[in-house]
């Protein structure tokens, strides 16, 4: 069984996440009628979770399903029908079940395979980047250029994920220590932006003296595993970023991951 540390706030720096389908489906009492409106939900008591290896490697798939992709997976089964790549089974046949899980592989490793190829992860790709200025505006294409080393599909930066990732790292940097963002409030700005289900949340936060060892920090020290979970996870498919300094001149940095 898997052991998931709940945490309140400001109780670890280092990443993690937040299930608000999974809370809801805990929280929601059986009712012989529903009205569809799950909004009161939203201000029961979200606590992050510890982004434990256990849980990345057991639970984050290949390919996480989407309203947003659905119809990718469509045309792709298409087009792989078409060219005779998978075929059309009868489901009399013995195999049928393994044959369909076989099928369903080859079609989202062809995906991944085709999104993870339109990222650039040769080195002259990133010889630009190496002055700390330029890192606090790159930090997203190293993580998908890390991300597709490991044949996973890159992250799509979205504009409210920034902002609000901004406003953590402006407050940490404020008070010169790092904690993560309220949970609550944080999930409820999210979802109320966000017409499809939101399934996870995760964020990470770090700090030190230039943005080039903080990166480095991150990748490679073995404090940073919880991070690097988040990083690597394939339920994330959209990314923030916020930097900011503080007046001793130390940079922060926090990192929001939505699937």
């Amino acid at each position: 069984m898997i052991k998931c540390l709940k945490i309140r706030n400001s109780r670890t720096t280092r990443g993690v996440y937040c299930s608000p389908t999974d809370h809801i489906s805990k929280c929601m009492k059986p009712a012989r009628h529903l009205d569809g409106d799950s909004t009161d939900v939203l201000s029961d008591d979200y606590q992050w979770t510890l982004s434990t290896s256990a849980d990345h490697h057991v639970h984050s798939p290949v390919y996480s399903v989407t309203n947003s992709n659905v119809e990718l997976l469509r045309a792709k089964e298409t087009e792989l029908r078409g060219s005779r790549v998978i075929k059309s089974l009868d489901s009399s046949e013995e195999k049928y079940e393994d044959e369909i899980k076989a099928q369903r592989k080859v079609l989202l490793r062809s995906i991944v395979t085709e999104r993870v190829n339109l990222v650039p992860i040769g080195e002259h790709h990133y010889a630009h980047i190496s002055d700390h200025h330029n890192l606090i505006s790159s930090t997203h294409i190293l993580i998908n250029k890390e991300r597709a080393k490991h044949r996973i599909l890159p992250l799509c930066r979205k504009k409210e994920l920034d902002e609000l990732a901004s406003e953590q790292a402006k407050h940490i940097a404020t008070r010169r220590g790092k904690e993560h963002s309220n949970a609550n409030d944080l999930i409820l700005r999210i979802t109320k932006n966000n017409t499809a289900p939101v399934r996870r949340i995760g964020e990470n936060i770090c700090g030190g003296m230039d943005m080039d060892s903080i990166y480095h920090k991150m990748m490679e020290s073995p404090k940073y595993l919880a991070d690097r979970n988040n990083m690597f996870d394939r339920r994330f498919s959209s990314y923030g970023v916020g930097v900011a300094q503080s007046s001793k001149g130390k940079y922060y940095i926090c990192q929001l991951y939505m699937g």
